[in-house]
């Protein structure tokens, strides 16, 4: 069993998962730019993903998921695609909004809420009655100049 990550090594697996999705393999530029940081900042967390056995990679090579990093990393990715969905979907945030907000709730939704979300979703999608424009009514939100 891995044992959990910080935040910031969570969001480089998944930025490596995502990535990798074509050809399985991420160059080190790649992922510092997918993530907005130094390549020096990039190497660091590279250095202690591969020290877990979450990804492989030797010095100037590619960067590839191991089977348990890959596993971890789409865990992490379901976690942020349902948080997201339940967000535009069910409560009616726009998508940016909701990625945004997606991303900060995915390290911290214990994987034990996967199936119940997954469940939810489903009846939510299945009510007749429920508004077919996504979820609640943004009425008496929008406009206000207050944060939050």
């Amino acid at each position: 069993m891995i044992r959990k990550l910080s935040i910031s090594l969570e969001d480089y697996l998944e930025a490596i998962f995502l990535l990798g999705r074509d050809n399985g393999a991420v160059r080190l530029k790649e992922l510092a730019g997918r993530l907005r940081v130094a390549k020096a900042s990039a190497h660091g967390a590279v250095k202690i993903l591969a020290g877990r056995g979450l990804i492989e990679h030797r010095h100037y090579d590619v960067i590839r998921l191991t089977e348990c990093g890959a596993v971890y990393a789409a865990r992490l990715f379901d976690k942020h695609r349902l948080l997201a969905r339940f967000l535009t979907e069910v409560l009616a945030l726009d998508t940016g909004e909701a990625q945004q907000a997606a991303c900060s709730m995915e390290h911290h939704l214990p994987d034990s809420s996967l199936p119940r979300l997954q469940q939810l979703l489903a009846y939510m999608a299945e009510r007749r009655d429920w508004p077919a424009a996504g979820g609640f009514s943004r009425a008496g939100g929008e406009g206000c100049d207050a944060a939050g």
